[in-house]
């Protein structure tokens, strides 16, 4: 029984660690990062990301921006462009309230990083040179003993001015820019009172403050807005006699989320919704009446969605709270938002939820194991016994009987939990309908089971989608990115169709889905989960060739050709990525092969490849490629070998090889390089369909390829690559 108690208090942690992930971090590190940086934090782990748009209500995030916006080693450059890991300087936790300001051809981003190591809020800023594409963090601009945020700044009288919250200070105070825009000075002291978040708005000539003072008596908490009124952003400032302008529980549209707007004649400010946790979402509401006496103002749509994604991957996927949009000398806007991928209190949350999972099943543990403690104790009586586990008892035949001693023939009824003998005429079991131990059983049985449920999920979302920064994206010279995902299929794998869009759409740099769809009725996009948009292209022949047609929809310049019955975590498929981007001239991969001899013949016997050390090889079935290989893929020369795939159903990714091998050696480059996956799922037995499956036809064809290819291509151009031994991820398979 003890022994059972303990099986039972082992699932229970079991249960709570796998029904209570740990905390997401969108941050990917970098080898120069400061080791105290992008430490989780209750608060949260917020960042910051850039919108775009012809107009402030077409605002699009800059990843989707038309045309593409491309940085070092981004095509395109995604969101967020301001993280944690940018910040130079201090360590930092999270990045939020930012807050644009332009200064002749450079636009900058003014924010509040909290410390690392101190806890408390700085003010950092970074920089753009190229209108908000790619981003620089210049360092900290202000830090002072006590916690800084919303950094609300603005140009007056040729000077650059920055009022942030600083309610730790038990004050209001404007800062002047010495030496722009890392050295400031305190201007004057504003208030003698602790707003958080105060915003200024000029308006025909008086200059408005909105405010929240959670020190008022009577305060809601996120939900209390107070108004000041002046002819000078210096003061002095006279409150609002309609003081406060909101003050409601339900924390939402009051709390300043960002500088008012003026935009197409109507004057605009932004509100947090604090309704579910701090910072959940924004809103916007309009102005309608602003006066010395008299403030009116109606909620408005913000008119575009900031989280098209969301969920615990995505940057902002769970909340936002702070917006600042500044209007271009185009006429376009660009706009900055702030975002996190977890709540407030989330470690917090996630502590108290497993302790009371696991409280939750000791006591049912316990209360078992008293009611069969309470079970033996009764026995110690022969009528508790009786009660306690009823039995049944049924005469065996005399046959059967073998009498050691006069004594042993007969045997006393009332004693139903003797031991029985085969000297005893009368054979006494347990009752199976006994409540008590049927009870007993089905909860074992149930806890054993749960268990061996929990460690499967948790086994496989901890490979997949592992905790803390395991399964994020990966800064590249400090920006992030975004890839196409295409794979072929058709209607005979349809399962395994449906498992992939769910299961990659959650990694986090995948930014659409394509299915080549080659045979059959295509399957509706709404049909199959999906994070990321799914775009289904049907075929009018069925060909391997439709995998590298060059698809004029596709956005970015990394594609991930993908078989559909092949499953890699999303730390792998963000690592091959990554290494991608650092070689975007090359084939980036999960399989490698080997081609050797005269003529070429194909090998994926490991034990060979292991013996020659190297590879010249990368299989089409997961490998990371430069779309613009597809245009050189379908060039007219090419037209026999795409031929000889038609003929065979075989060979595409052998010909894309020898296609990219040929066009880096012009250039002295490598052509392909492989990425060891740590997770590789085979899923190709949910159909049990596939070119592949016998193998020995398969070789042969792929033989026959490599022979005409070799021809074709005027020898053998692929270029041999060794297995790099000090790198697990590139180490032989």
């Amino acid at each position: 029984m003890t022994r059972g108690f303990g099986v039972c208090l082992a699932f229970s942690v079991l249960l709570a660690l796998s029904a209570s992930p740990c905390e997401s971090r969108r941050h990917g590190h970098t080898e120069k990062q400061h080791a105290l940086s992008c430490r989780p934090d209750n608060e949260g782990s917020w960042s910051i990301g850039v919108y775009r748009g012809e107009g402030f209500t077409s605002l699009l995030p800059v990843e989707e921006a038309k045309p593409r916006l491309d940085g070092r080693a981004a095509w395109p450059v995604a969101n967020p462009v301001v993280s944690c890991a940018s910040v130079v300087g201090a360590p930092s936790n999270f990045v939020a309230d930012p807050f644009l300001f332009a200064n002749n051809d450079t636009i900058y981003i003014f924010h509040e990083t909290k410390n690392g190591i101190t806890g408390q809020g700085d003010i950092g800023v970074a920089a753009s040179h190229d209108e908000g594409i790619t981003w620089q963090h210049l360092g900290i601009a202000l830090d002072e003993p006590w916690h800084l945020s919303y950094p609300f700044i603005f140009s007056w009288q040729d000077q650059v001015y920055m009022l942030p919250e600083a309610s730790g200070s038990g004050g209001l105070r404007l800062y002047r820019a010495e030496d722009f825009p890392l050295v400031w000075k305190l201007d004057r002291l504003l208030l003698d009172k602790p707003l958080i978040d105060a915003s200024l708005l000029e308006d025909h000539g008086t200059w408005w403050l909105f405010g929240s003072d959670h020190t008022r008596p009577g305060a809601h908490k996120n939900g209390e807005l107070e108004l000041y009124y002046s002819a000078s952003p210096q003061g002095p400032w006279q409150p609002h006699p309609a003081n406060p302008i909101a003050n409601t529980a339900r924390r939402r549209s009051a709390r300043m989320g960002g500088r008012p707007l003026h935009y197409e004649g109507g004057i605009y400010r932004f509100a947090q919704d604090c309704t579910g946790t701090y910072g959940q979402g924004l809103e916007m509401m309009q102005i309608t009446t602003l006066n010395q006496t008299h403030y009116q103002e109606e909620p408005r749509d913000l008119g575009f969605d900031p989280a098209p994604r969301r969920g615990p991957m995505e940057w902002n996927g769970v909340r936002h709270h702070h917006l600042d949009a500044l209007q271009m000398s185009d006429g376009s806007w660009l706009a900055v938002m702030d975002g996190d991928s977890v709540v407030s209190g989330h470690i917090s949350r996630g502590m108290l939820s497993k302790l009371s999972l696991v409280a939750t099943v000791i006591a049912c543990g316990l209360c078992l194991w008293c009611s069969h403690e309470r079970c033996l104790a009764c026995a110690r009586s022969r009528m508790g016994r009786m009660l306690c586990l009823p039995l049944i008892a049924r005469p065996m035949p005399w046959s059967k009987l073998r009498a050691k001693s006069a004594s042993a023939a007969t045997i006393d009824l009332s004693d139903p939990l003797l031991e029985v003998n085969d000297g005893k005429a009368w054979k006494v079991k347990a009752n199976p309908r006994s409540w008590r131990l049927c009870l007993w059983k089905a909860s074992m049985i149930g806890l054993t089971v749960l268990g061996c449920l929990a460690l499967a999920v948790w086994a496989f979302m901890a490979l997949c989608y592992p905790p803390g920064h395991a399964a994020e994206a990966r800064l590249v010279d400090g920006q992030y990115s975004k890839f196409t995902l295409v794979t072929q299929s058709y209607d005979k794998r349809l399962v395994n169709l449906k498992l992939f869009t769910w299961h990659y759409s959650r990694c986090t740099s995948v930014s659409e889905i394509l299915v080549v769809w080659n045979q059959g009725t295509p399957p509706d996009p709404k049909t199959l989960s999906s994070k990321v948009p799914v775009r289904i292209r049907p075929e009018s022949r069925n060909s391997l060739n439709n995998r590298f047609w060059p698809d004029p929809q596709i956005q970015t310049r990394a594609v991930l050709s993908l078989d559909d019955d092949i499953l890699f975590s999303c730390k792998d498929l963000e690592h091959g990525f990554a290494v991608w981007r650092r070689h975007p001239e090359r084939l980036v991969g999960f399989y490698p092969r080997l081609a050797e001899g005269a003529p070429l013949m194909y090998s994926d016997d490991k034990q060979r490849m292991r013996a020659a050390g190297h590879y010249n090889i990368i299989l089409a079935g997961g490998t990371y490629v430069d779309k613009a290989y597809y245009d050189s893929y379908w060039e007219p020369q090419h037209s026999p070998a795409r031929t000889l795939v038609n003929e065979l159903t075989n060979c595409e990714d052998l010909l894309l090889n020898f296609v990219v091998a040929n066009a880096t050696q012009s250039a002295g480059q490598q052509s392909v390089l492989y990425v060891r996956p740590r997770v590789r799922i085979h899923a190709w037995r949910l159909s049990g369909v596939g070119i592949s499956s016998q193998y020995r036809p398969f070789a042969r064809d792929r033989n026959w390829c490599m022979s005409k290819f070799e021809v074709m291509f005027g020898g053998n151009v692929l270029q041999t690559t060794r297995f790099d031994q000090h790198n697990i991820h590139g180490r032989m398979p």
